[in-house]
Order: structure tokens, then C-alpha cells, then sequence
């Protein structure tokens, strides 16, 4: 059949972008501005891959002037997997501000293609963390069943290969998770990270609490000495000024003491 013309074979060069298909790409479709230099750079340093090349053009979209772009492109080198990877990595948080605006739509138009990417690369723990803000982002359009479903993929790669870290403990992505774990698909994995995100919890607020008993504890800026505290013992036990004079050492000996304006700060009157 092939001697006969009746298949046509698709090879991966063919699949490539040339230097003119990868012009009207970068400029008509991706409508940026760059001039032939970049756009020969980055089709070769893409090898005319079409994933690479769109991931390429979206973070370029977001550098604002000619000199950012400029160091992009130079910077712009290595394998496929080390491409995407670099870009995933460089446009992620990016996403997923967007996903937590609300902004769904933005966040799709690098989380798709960073996805076929990824999975093209066999980029297994970028699939795996694509596939939750895709989840996220279905769940935001209102497509649970897909969002259960991507986040079941995602699952799945993640607790073969162990991967944990990624997983963000907002409440959305926890409401997900808590329906996996009703739908008895990797529920006791989904049960491992709900308890994870407890733990996380609970060390933020400890943290927090730590802090704010440390502010609290700084807004004297002068403390206490050993002797003031004991002057504000004698006063609280009731003893009159003048017997409390007579306990510690005269003020005249201590020229530079700070006790009459900490006794004045704590609601004291100053003794004559």
C-alpha cells in the first residue's frame, strides 16, 4: 500500500514547524512582536515543536518590554523536557492566581497546553500538578463531574509515585478531596492528604499565635528591670510610696534610671 500511494506516512519532522510556519504562528496567531532574529531562535531552540513553541509564546506574553524578552529568548534553551519544564515551573504561580481570582478562563489558556505538554514529555509530577488546577479550574466552571474525574487522574499518578508536596490545601481543593474519599477512589491516599492539610493548619495558627504573643511582648521597648518589677510588687501589695522608698535604693544613686518613666507608663505616680 505504501509502494501503491495509499498511505501517507506522517513523520515527526513533518509535525515540526518550519521558520515560516513558526512567523506566522509566533506573530499572526500569538500576535506577538518579535522580530526574525527571535523568531529563528526560537524555532530552533524548539526544534519547530508546537508545544514548546506556544509555551514559549505565552510567557512571552507576559514580559512587558523588548529587554525581558530579549533575555527570555537567550535563556531559551535545552531538550523538550527541559523546556517544559522550565516553563511550567517559570508560569505556574502565575496560574494559579489566576485559578484563586476566579479567573478560570486566563488560567486555562496556559494550564491547557502546559498539559499536553507535559504529558508529551512524560513529565509525570507536572501532569500530576497541572492536573489539580485543571480540576480546579472545571470546578470553578461549574463541571464537577470532570473536575472529579481530572482530579482522580492526577491522584492516581501522585500516589504511584508518591508525590505529596504539590498538593495546595485551599478549601476548594479540599471540598474535591473530600468527595473522592466519599467515592471510595484512592480515598485512603485522599484521607492521608485531608490530614495532611489538618497538620499544615494547625502549625500556621501556632506559628501565628507565637507571633502575635511576640509582638505583643515587644511593644515595650525599654523592659522592665529586676528592680522596677520589685518597686510594682511592693506598690501592688499595698504598701504606701513612702515605705517602698525606704525598701529599695534612693533614685540619686541611679542618675540614668528609667524607673519614674516605666512607672510613669504603668499608671504609677512618680514619689517626691
Amino acid at each position: 500500500m505504501r509502494v501503491q500511494g495509499q498511505i501517507t506516512e506522517i513523520r515527526e519532522r513533518d509535525l515540526r514547524f518550519t521558520l515560516s510556519e513558526a512567523q506566522a504562528f509566533l506573530v499572526r496567531t500569538m500576535g506577538l512582536d518579535l522580530s526574525a532574529q527571535d523568531i529563528g531562535q526560537l524555532e530552533e531552540r524548539t526544534e519547530g515543536w508546537a508545544a514548546g513553541m506556544q509555551l514559549a509564546a505565552l510567557a512571552l506574553d507576559e514580559l512587558s518590554n523588548e529587554e525581558d524578552r530579549r533575555a527570555f529568548i537567550e535563556a531559551f534553551t535545552g531538550s523538550n523536557r527541559m523546556i517544559v519544564d522550565y516553563l511550567i515551573s517559570r508560569n505556574l504561580v502565575w496560574a494559579r492566581v489566576q485559578i484563586a481570582l476566579g479567573h478560570f478562563k486566563d488560567a486555562s489558556t496556559f494550564i491547557g497546553p502546559a498539559l499536553q505538554a507535559a504529558r508529551e514529555c512524560g513529565l509525570l509530577f507536572r501532569v500530576a500538578e497541572l492536573s489539580i488546577a485543571q480540576a480546579l479550574i472545571y470546578d470553578g466552571h461549574g463541571d464537577s463531574s470532570t473536575a472529579q474525574d481530572t482530579l482522580e487522574q492526577a491522584l492516581a499518578i501522585a500516589e504511584a509515585c508518591r508525590y505529596t508536596r504539590f498538593f495546595d490545601d485551599g478549601p476548594e481543593l479540599e471540598r474535591l478531596l473530600q468527595k473522592v474519599v466519599e467515592r471510595k477512589v484512592h480515598a485512603q491516599y485522599a484521607r492521608g492528604l485531608l490530614a495532611s492539610f489538618q497538620t499544615r493548619r494547625t502549625k500556621r495558627t501556632t506559628a501565628k499565635a507565637a507571633l502575635k504573643g511576640e509582638k505583643e511582648r515587644s511593644t515595650l521597648v525599654d523592659p522592665l528591670s529586676e528592680r522596677e518589677l520589685e518597686v510594682l510588687r511592693l506598690l501592688a501589695a499595698g504598701l504606701p510610696p513612702a515605705e517602698v522608698a525606704k525598701k529599695v535604693v534612693p533614685f540619686s544613686l541611679y542618675p540614668q534610671s528609667p524607673y519614674p518613666k516605666h512607672l510613669c507608663q504603668a499608671g504609677c505616680s512618680q514619689p517626691h
